[in-house]
């Protein structure tokens, strides 16, 4: 005879089983990823940003002095090289929302072209035009070390100009959320009866000096409170229906508020869940003021 009582019963009969995304589940994600991919975006924007950067080197070049025997130089090179790499990188992954090799190779080049003209331009500074003779000097002063930070240059753009989408980690982002899915801080269980059907998500956004304190609401009940910079996943049961998601990040003297609409889905089996996807920016230093909104089927919503 079973110890469990008819309620017990009932309840379990009722839950729903969990899922393990299919290999055509993967396959479709990922297809649908590469039709987001933005590369002539991506490559305008890269270079876009590249051209600042090349002002800042000559520039600070220009008060220092350039004199490759002084070691100081090497090492001021060496880190502006790895500035530039990830300066001219994320905009592949940013605006383009690259997933394919095709992205790290494009900002790889773009980097080592950018980081020669940087170089070159700091050598012919002070000359009135660019003539072949200055293009000669330049040639011929270059060296392995030379080499060596264009190189710096073109394999720190292609750490960051991509997504790495391996079907593990596709696999984590389809799967059906639990309760037990936030992670940085406190994520709020009361009210939130039933199977979630809402998943709210933000990636660790990087390196900060200083984490802040991050509070997600929706229709005002805290569903998150905790690091800013340890990003959360957490999913939570709401009504069927629009609703309001804000999220409030506080550093001191330093906050920024975001409010979002977002319609939930009725509970069920594969793909009863949205998943709401928080971007932030370190350029507008707020978050993205649209959501990345999906199924857990991976269908767009």
């Amino acid at each position: 005879m079973s110890d469990q009582t008819p309620n017990e019963s009932s309840r379990q009969g009722t839950s729903p089983p969990s899922h393990a995304p299919t290999p055509d589940e993967i396959a479709a994600y990922r297809a649908e990823r590469r039709r987001q991919q933005r590369f002539a975006a991506a490559l305008a924007a890269a270079v876009a940003v590249a051209a600042p950067v090349l002002v800042a080197w000559v520039t600070i070049f220009r008060f220092v002095g350039f004199d490759t025997a002084r070691p100081e130089i090497w090492f001021v090179s060496a880190w502006g090289a790895v500035f530039l790499g990830l300066a001219v990188g994320y905009p592949f992954r940013r605006v383009g929302r690259g997933i394919d090799d095709n992205f790290a190779i494009a900002a790889a080049l773009v980097a080592f072209v950018a980081a020669m003209l940087g170089d070159f331009f700091t050598v012919v500074h002070g000359r009135e035009q660019v003539t072949l003779e200055n293009l000669g000097m330049f040639a011929s002063h270059r060296g392995v070390g030379d080499l060596i930070l264009y190189c710096v240059a073109g394999y720190f753009a292609t750490r960051v100009a991509r997504e790495r989408l391996t079907d593990e980690r596709i696999a984590a982002l389809l799967r059906p959320p639990t309760p037990q899915d936030a992670g940085g801080g406190r994520a709020a269980s009361e009210g939130n009866e039933g199977s979630p059907n809402l998943r709210i998500h933000l990636d660790r956004p990087g390196f900060f000096l200083v984490d802040g304190r991050l509070t997600a609401r929706v229709d005002g009940r805290v569903v998150y409170e905790g690091s800013f910079t340890a990003g959360f996943d957490v999913a939570v049961a709401v009504e069927p229906g629009p609703h309001i998601l804000v999220v409030d990040l506080n550093m001191g003297s330093f906050r920024r508020e975001r409010r979002y609409e977002l319609t939930a889905p009725a509970t069920g089996y594969r793909g009863g869940c949205l998943e709401a996807r928080l971007r932030y920016s370190r350029f507008w230093g707020n978050f993205a003021k649209v959501l990345e909104l999906r199924t857990v089927g991976g269908v767009l919503a």
